[in-house]
């Protein structure tokens, strides 16, 4: 009998059921950067971060560049009981981030020919899933990278969400096994009507790069992406396995600042929706690729990609209100959220589950980027968040 209440008891079952947290050797967190801090603001930067540990979070790495220099660092801790130091090139999970290199696989398959951007879905996906999944015998791979799909979101789905994932939160999920919660579930809205955001968008890319190249997404992110660019520090493993050096995750399960060690959740871990595990250094290096024309695309291919749809977006969870430095999210180009903020645009994406979070912020009129990642979440992490993101990200990179 499925142990609902566990659940029920709140995240929660985070404790209640999941047991035996894994043991790692300190020696497995040990790690070097050769990227030289050359930005006259790094203490700074580095009191800043110390600041954030003082105020609750475990540890924090963060890597600033502006047209003054760059600088990376971290503070406090990758690991609690053992203290083991938080460092700039600490491995964390990336979460949605991962979005970013399915959506250039998917670019690099349109520039090679192998795809287009405005073919529907159906051309590529097995008639099966295509027959059961509302709106897939409509949409195109561009409203899947726009999130204009209309496609229901399985993690939506409260089966899944509530029951199924935390009854087993150690089972690797494979992407059919994923989509299989909105088998027969009618659409949010007809394909292109609007902008709003489901992951099931970027469980369906992935399988199209699969399928298109007959080549598994592990493979495709190491010899399109990672191995091109010398991203050394990032991995992504579809039997679920999980980095030894991954920094462990932390949540706030009662609200109050007492943080549970939940690293042995496996949630996305083998996901091209949120699967991958990376460092500040990496993330930087795939973000200056990607808006420096023929590292990883053309200059056109490039002014596609951060271009807004006519579609209207309008999800008020992404409205912050004028009264924060970071205003409000202006849409989704092909995998790029375009920020509003008062200094001008940026490009990225968040991410973030149970444990975990991750930002990374590109202003390229600026020539200014912010990556930064963090292990823990819950109620008593939330403020600190939400400043960090709509106003103290900003003041770092601008004031």
């Amino acid at each position: 009998m499925k142990n609902h209440f566990c659940y029920l008891m709140g995240m929660v079952l985070l404790t209640g059921c999941v047991k035996e947290d894994p043991t790692f050797n300190a020696e497995l967190f040990t790690c070097t950067t050769e990227l030289v801090n050359t930005h006259p603001d790094g203490a700074r930067y580095q009191d800043f971060l110390d600041e954030k540990v003082a105020k609750g979070l475990p540890g924090i790495s963060m890597l600033v560049e502006t047209p003054e220099g760059i600088w990376s660092g971290g503070s406090g801790v990758a690991d609690i009981p053992n203290n083991i130091a938080m460092q700039s090139c600490s491995l964390h999970k990336i979460g949605s981030i991962t979005k970013l290199f399915t959506a250039s696989l998917i670019l690099k398959l349109f520039e090679d020919g192998a795809l287009g951007l405005d073919d529907p879905i159906a051309n590529y996906l097995s008639p099966t899933i295509v027959k059961k999944i509302d709106n897939a015998e409509t949409a195109t791979i561009r409203h899947l990278l726009t999130h204009s799909s209309g496609i229901a979101d399985y993690l939506s789905q409260l089966d899944y969400t509530l029951f199924d994932y935390y009854d087993n939160p150690t089972k690797v999920w494979t992407a059919e096994e994923e989509l299989e919660y909105i088998f027969g579930e009618s659409a949010d809205f007809a394909s292109g009507q609007k902008v709003e955001y489901s992951n099931s968008n970027y469980l369906l890319l992935g399988m199209i790069a699969e399928n298109v190249t007959k080549v598994k997404g592990e493979v495709l992110y190491k010899d399109l992406i990672y191995d091109p660019l010398g991203m050394d520090d990032t991995f992504f493993f579809q039997n679920g396995a999980q980095p030894e050096r991954l920094v462990r995750g932390y949540f706030d399960e009662f609200g109050d600042g007492a943080l549970v060690d939940i690293t042995r959740l496996r949630r996305f871990s083998n996901s091209m929706v949120g699967g991958i595990s990376s460092t500040v250094q990496d993330l930087h290096v795939f973000t200056k690729a990607a808006f420096t024309p023929n590292m990883l695309f053309t200059q056109e291919t490039i002014d596609e990609m951060l271009t807004l749809s006519n579609i209207p977006f309008g999800e008020e969870d992404f409205d912050f209100g004028s009264e924060n430095k970071t205003n409000k999210v202006n849409g989704i180009a092909l995998g790029w959220f375009q920020l509003n903020t008062d200094y001008g645009i940026a490009y990225g994406h968040n991410g973030g589950f149970n444990g975990r979070r991750a930002r990374l912020w590109h202003f390229p009129e600026a020539q200014s980027t912010i990556i930064f990642m963090y292990n823990a979440s819950g109620e008593s992490i939330e403020p600190i968040e939400k400043e960090l993101f709509r106003n103290e990200m900003i003041e770092l990179l601008f004031e």
